[in-house]
């Protein structure tokens, strides 16, 4: 959250928001940052990874089926085909090297992420077009953070900062800059711009 603060305040071009707005914004972060990312990592590490990559894969199909159960989207032989192809490349290159042991309940898990973010997607791609991508996110990082605190408030108390070298917070940083922040800027912007 801290990272995109600065660019939502620095970006005024955008559309603004009102107080009624503000549920369905903060419940994007909430599903799409936190629910999310606590299922996802707690799912991994109950199961493998090749597993994960499978069942997380599978994204793009609940994306375009709830769209297409609320009217977002049509399901066509089109995209149906090439959604079985990419899940089945993503299948191929996983178990050419062998698929590791997984866990119904880590697989459950990351496939209840999928879901999240796939719900993420679709509500957030409507916000997006009313409020733009960076309003959208602004309030998905910040409500994230804000569901997140407790949790993370109580495993930073017994954390050891002082152990973290510095190649490990510019690691931080760069993480939560390009493939959190800047990743989701383009992601909604495209959505918002994708009939």
């Amino acid at each position: 959250a801290m990272m995109i603060l600065p660019i939502y305040f620095w970006s005024k071009r955008e559309q603004g928001w009102a107080l009624r707005d503000v549920p369905v914004l903060v419940s994007l972060g909430v599903f799409g940052v936190a629910l999310n990312q606590v299922l996802f990592v707690y799912g991994l590490s109950q199961t493998s990874v090749s597993h994960s990559s499978l069942v997380i894969a599978l994204t793009p199909m609940l994306v375009l089926l709830i769209a297409a159960m609320i009217g977002q989207e049509r399901v066509t032989s089109k995209k149906l085909f090439g959604m079985t192809i990419a899940l089945a490349g993503v299948a191929t290159l996983q178990l050419r090297g062998g698929a590791g042991a997984g866990n119904l309940t880590g697989d459950a898990l990351v496939f209840l992420a999928a879901i999240t973010f796939a719900a993420f997607t679709v509500a957030g791609k409507d916000a997006a077009v009313r409020h733009g991508s960076i309003t959208v996110n602004t309030f998905a990082y910040v409500g994230g953070a804000i569901a997140l605190a407790p949790v993370t408030l109580w495993h930073g108390i017994r954390y050891s900062f002082g152990n973290v070298s510095m190649l490990g917070w510019v690691s931080l940083i760069y993480m939560a800059l390009f493939p959190s922040v800047i990743c989701y800027l383009i992601y909604y912007h495209a959505l918002s711009h994708i009939p």
